[in-house]
């Protein structure tokens, strides 16, 4: 494994780690509407994250 995949793994990981505490604090401060929001826009980094990281990964099998 590379290293610029070890670095992607390793941000990946990061970021589920903090949506994790995201969706762990919506759910002890039962938050809704505009405040629900807002605390759902972290979520769009993971999953481009992930979207990229996939990616990669079937291209490199491709290649293979």
């Amino acid at each position: 494994m590379r290293l610029h995949w070890k670095i992607q793994l390793i941000l990946l990981l990061i970021s589920l780690f903090f949506f994790g505490l995201g969706i762990q604090s919506i759910a002890e401060e039962k938050k809704s509407g505009t405040l629900l929001f807002r605390n759902f826009l972290h979520i769009i980094p993971f999953v481009i994250s992930s979207i990229v990281f996939i990616i990669n990964i079937r291209n490199q099998n491709k290649k293979k």
